[in-house]
């Protein structure tokens, strides 16, 4: 028992599972789209964007995460990546890079959204 309390606790703290939420400066930490980037996009599209081409992919982020932590270099969290890939010895960060790489990839598709919607009626004003 003793030996599966000490392996789950060493998986956390190697693959940085104890450290959610994008508002810390940690790049480990799990990338989410908050209630605030909704309210924003929401916004945007109410002004009638209807957002860009996504970045990423997210069944290309899930395909290099066979290899534990390369869906988290895919997204472009390089130490992210080599966290999981420290920890893959362990069977938990092996599943959480998954989930992880995939929230990454729905954040920073969403944060281009509101940039490109942001971009996209700043330039359509100027023209009126």
């Amino acid at each position: 028992m003793k030996k599966i309390v000490t392996s789950i606790i060493l998986s956390l703290v190697l693959t940085g599972c104890g450290t959610s939420g994008t508002t810390a400066k940690s790049n480990l930490r799990f990338k989410q789209i908050t209630p605030e980037m909704d309210v924003r996009m929401a916004d945007l599209r109410k002004q009638g964007c209807k957002g860009g081409t996504p970045v990423l992919d997210k069944d290309v982020a899930q395909l290099y995460s066979i290899i534990p932590g390369g869906g988290q270099f895919y997204t472009g969290e390089k130490e992210k990546g080599i966290y999981y890939m420290l920890g893959s010895v362990l069977v938990i960060p092996y599943f959480v890079a998954f989930q992880d790489a995939q929230n990454s990839v729905d954040f920073y598709n969403f944060q281009h959204d509101i940039e490109y919607c942001t971009e996209r009626l700043r330039l359509a004003r100027q023209l009126e």
